[in-house]
Parts: structure tokens; C-alpha cells; sequence
């Protein structure tokens, strides 16, 4: 059944075509349930499209004053989430092509039967009301991702590199574990999806090589199992995240550079060529230079995708970013979970000393695990708590990191003996909370001389 219009009344339909036996047809074909606005000529359809609004418009590629393309630039520039069906007697695998990726919903050949046409249609408005949600849930997940933090110069030379390529079909992002390369493919898919709101998904490589080709190119009906649509030919708009290129099988690496190469691939079931429409965004762990001679990326994808490779810096690259970072990402942490948490300035200043060797990932585990204790605790993030939970809390023997823990452990045990190991009377010599007092004894483990040999007995 078709869907009812915004009026609930009946759908309203534009047609842009210099031919009236089509709208004739249609008339036809669609019946009482369509109101057809007619025009003939993209200067018509300029006066129509600024006032009103469509659910569903049908634009032929050879106008009068015009093409195809130049109406469907100006309906969508109209109303973004209009569903535009490019038409044509005669159809042509370059125009289609052309059409879907510059935002057209569906190329119709005009012979088709009516009950065909009028199938398309139907479809083309529910996915137009789902569009309309999509767009509101995008409007959201934007809001919760923010801006990127680009205060050093090794993330500010990044940023530029990616809005150079952001128009580019496809690109590599590649750095070390945790750098955030899905947070930035993510950021790169909603500044694209401003204008036209589209699909974001992740395809985990760890799946093995038929669930990631499945995933991508699709599969056809088998074992009594629906056929699949691969996510290269979703539609514009959309991007494809492949999170690990390298653990990839050299077979299917060559297949993904031939698709990207031509620019299409066989349709699973039909064999016919179905355009890629969507973006595809590669990640790599490791310099894809060191990859090819390992042997884990094929040398032809490397060479495609060198022009558009992007290196996302480490967390130890980024000195001027880390105390934005805590904060964004301790907000963040707050947020979800309900708790209270606050940072101490010695604690922010030893977050800020550290290499992370697991990037943001390091920092974003250390920052919670420390948010929690002090909420279960009721006391501050400070410089003890972060050492307890840093990613690798042994200095190196005889470093200063060592030395200043040693004279800790010292004034701590000394405060201690002084005070009978009265730890109220300790607290009050130190200057910090019970809590606190309790925690570095374990850290440094501290304990009464006598307690636990079965003196409690």
C-alpha cells in the first residue's frame, strides 16, 4: 500500500518530463491515490519546488532546456530527503551510474510495466520516511561525537590531510591501536551526511574473509537464506568503515582494488554491474609501506590507495591535546554512567606526563576505572589513583619515576610508626583522606607489624 501523504490525504507526486504520454501513463498507473504536479522544463520546475514539497519526484534525463542531472540538483537542493527517480526511454549504464551518485534514489527504464513503476515508487517514499528518521538519529550521534581536538601540530597537519580528501571515494587511515581512526572516519561520514543523511557501518576484518566479502559485495540466495546486498552499492551517501585491511587475504584485497578500480562490481546474484555508491574508509595498525614488504597488503591496493592515505598521530604526539581529552572524555564517562567524579591538577598533570602506549583507548579505561573508585570512595581523582590504575604503573629501576614512589613509601611508613600506626592521626600528618592513606598502604604494601600472623586468635 502506498504511503500516506504528509496531508493524510493522498501522496503528492512531481513529475519533470517534456513528454505527456508518461504522465498520461502514470495517471493510469497510479490512480486516485498520487497527486501529479506536471512541468515540463527545469525553469517550470524552479517556480514549483521552493513553495512545495513532494513526496516522491520522477525527473527524465533529456529535458527541454536541460538534463536529468540539472533537475535532480535542483529538487534536492529543495528538500534534501526528497526521493528523486531519474527516468528514461532508453536506458544507460553511464547516466544511471552518474545519476545514483550524485544522489538520485532509483534510474527507471519508462517500458517498464505499470505494476513495476508504481512497486518503485512506493518504495522510494518508505525509504524517504526512514531517511527522515535516520537523519534525526545522525543529528544526535553528531551532537554526542563533537569536534576534534587539533591543538598540536602532528593532529592539525592530520586534520588538514583528511579535508583534502574528504570527496575521495575511498582513503586509508592508518596508526597505531586506539588512535581514534574510526572516531575520525565517523566524523568524516557526518560532515558528508549534512546535506543527505546516510548509513555508517563497520566491517569487522576479524570476521574472516566470507563475512567480509559478504558483507561488501553481497551474496546471493543459498541454502534456503535470503540473498544479501553489499554494502558497496548502499547509496550515496553512505560510508563503509573496513577496520583492519591488512588481515585481509591477499584474494580478496584484489578483488576490493578491482571494484574500486572500475568503480563497480558484479551483483552477487544478476552478475549485472552494480555501481559503488558508498565511501570506503580502510584502516590499518601499522605503515601500509611495512605491510606490502610483510606481505599483508597487496601491492596494487597499496599503490590505489597511496594518493589517499592519512596517518593518525599517537597519543604521545599529542602533548597540547591530552588535558582537552581528559576532559572531553572524563565528561564523557560521567554522562553514561551517573556518577561524580573530579580531577585533582597533580592528577591531570601526571595523566598528561604519560607515553600511553594504548592511546585513547589507555586513556579513556584509566580515566573510568578512576572515575568509579573515587565515586565509590567519595574522594578526588588524584596522583595515587592514577598510578595504581595507569596502563603501566613500574618505572624503569632508578628512573626519577622510581625514586619519587620510593620517598612516597618512605614518608608514608614514617608517618605511620610516629603515629602507632593510628591511621586517623596518620591521615591528619599527611594531609590526605583516610580513603587515600588506606590505598597507597596497599600500593605500597604497608601493613602493622604483626597483623595477620594469627594474632587476632
Amino acid at each position: 500500500m502506498p504511503i500516506a501523504s504528509r496531508d493524510a490525504v493522498r501522496n503528492r507526486l512531481l513529475l519533470v518530463d517534456d513528454e505527456k504520454w508518461f504522465y498520461e501513463d502514470l495517471e493510469v498507473v497510479l490512480g486516485d491515490e498520487y497527486d501529479i504536479l506536471h512541468v515540463r522544463s527545469i525553469a517550470d520546475l524552479r517556480k514549483v519546488v521552493a513553495p512545495d514539497r513532494f513526496d516522491v519526484a520522477l525527473a527524465d534525463m533529456y529535458l527541454e532546456d536541460g538534463k536529468g542531472h540539472d533537475a535532480l540538483r535542483v529538487i534536492l537542493a529543495s528538500d534534501p530527503l526528497c526521493p528523486v527517480i531519474m527516468v528514461s526511454q532508453f536506458a544507460a549504464v553511464d547516466d544511471a551510474i552518474r545519476a545514483l551518485r550524485e544522489g538520485a534514489a532509483y534510474f527507471l527504464e519508462k517500458r517498464q510495466p505499470g505494476d513495476f513503476i508504481r512497486g518503485v515508487i512506493e518504495r522510494e517514499i518508505q525509504a524517504a520516511a526512514e531517511r527522515r528518521r535516520l537523519a534525526e538519529n545522525l543529528a544526535m550521534e553528531k551532537a554526542a561525537l563533537g569536534p576534534i581536538i587539533a591543538e598540536s601540530p602532528a593532529m592539525k597537519e592530520m586534520l588538514r590531510s583528511l579535508t583534502d580528501l574528504e570527496r575521495s571515494p575511498f582513503l586509508l587511515l592508518w596508526g597505531e591501536l586506539g588512535v581514534g581512526k574510526e572516531y575520525l572516519a565517523r566524523w568524516l561520514h557526518f560532515r558528508g551526511t549534512e546535506r543527505r543523511p546516510a548509513h555508517f557501518q563497520v566491517v569487522h576484518c576479524g570476521g574472516g574473509d566470507a563475512s567480509v566479502s559478504r558483507a561488501l559485495f553481497g551474496a546471493p540466495p543459498q541454502d534456503g537464506r535470503e540473498g544479501l546486498s553489499g554494502a558497496l552499492g548502499t547509496g550515496a551517501g553512505a560510508t563503509i568503515y573496513v577496520d583492519d585491511l591488512a588481515r585481509l587475504s591477499g584474494d580478496l584485497q584484489m578483488s576490493i582494488e578491482d571494484a574500486l578500480e572500475k568503480g563497480w562490481f558484479a551483483h552477487p546474484r544478476t552478475g549485472a554491474p552494480t555501481p559503488i555508491l558508498s565511501r570506503v574508509i580502510f584502516a590499518a595498525t601499522s605503515d601500509p609501506e611495512q605491510l606490502v614488504r610483510e606481505g599483508k597488503l597487496d601491492r596494487k591496493l597499496h599503490i590505489l590507495l597511496r594518493p589517499v592515505q592519512v596517518r593518525v598521530p599517537s597519543l604521545r604526539e599529542r602533548g597540547p591535546d591530552i588535558g582537552l581529552l581528559i576532559d572531553r572524555t572524563l565528561e564523557r564517562i560521567l554522562r553514561k554512567t551517573g556518577i561524580q567524579a573530579v580531577v585533582t591538577s597533580e592528577a591531570r598533570t601526571r595523566l598528561c606526563e604519560q607515553a600511553w602506549p594504548d592511546n585513547l583507548g589507555g586513556l579513556e579505561d584509566t580515566l573510568r576505572g578512576a572515575a568509579f573508585r573515587a565515586a565509590a570512595w567519595g574522594t578526588e581523582i588524584d596522583p595515587g589513583l592514577v598510578d595504581e590504575l595507569l596502563p603501566s604503573s613500574s618505572p624503569p629501576p632508578g628512573s626519577l619515576d622510581e625514586r619519587v614512589l620510593e620517598f612516597k613509601k618512605r614518608t608514608i611508613l614514617q608517618a605511620l610508626e610516629n603515629t602507632q600506626w593510628n591511621v586517623t592521626a596518620a591521615c591528619a600528618l599527611l594531609s590526605v583522606h583516610r580513603v587515600t592513606l588506606y590505598r597507597l598502604m596497599k600500593q605500597f604494601k604497608l601493613a602493622r607489624p604483626g597483623a595477620g600472623d594469627g594474632g587476632g586468635q
